[in-house]
């Protein structure tokens, strides 16, 4: 694995922070993968947690990824977090009507909803095939 530290400057600061950034592999596309921490007052500071991080890269390296829930626990483990941040109180009474309808047991047996939740497929979620139930 490589790492790098390097020297940044911070807006409105006369004292520089350094960074470091490990590359950690390539995901399936074949683009490589970054970690990397920041703020750190001096280069000694930022090598030690780089290498620290380094070994907990290289831990994780045997395991198996973690595996993403089905959409209908996403969902509702997303608006108890995330949404009530940014949403209005109707639009979580709206959404949390929408989870209901998500995991409702009738559904689970359609093959959409048993599906694993992808940033790149958030629109096949947006319907419901009705062939398929």
């Amino acid at each position: 694995m490589k790492g790098s530290v390097t020297k940044y400057n911070v807006k409105g600061s006369s004292r520089p922070k350094w960074r470091f950034r490990l590359c950690v592999g390539k995901d399936a596309a074949g683009k490589y993968l970054y970690e990397g921490g920041a703020g750190f007052a001096k280069e000694s500071e930022a090598d030690a947690a780089m290498r620290k991080h380094l070994a907990t890269v290289e831990k994780r390296k045997g395991e198996a990824p973690p595996e993403d829930p089905p959409l209908g626990e996403w969902v509702t483990r997303w608006l108890g977090t995330y949404a009530p941040q940014s949403c209005q109180a109707k639009t979580l009474e709206r959404y949390f009507g929408l989870a209901k309808y998500l995991t409702d047991s009738r559904l689970k047996r359609c093959g959409p909803w048993r599906r694993r939740p992808s940033p790149n497929c958030v629109g096949r979620y947006s319907r419901m095939p009705s062939s398929q139930c």
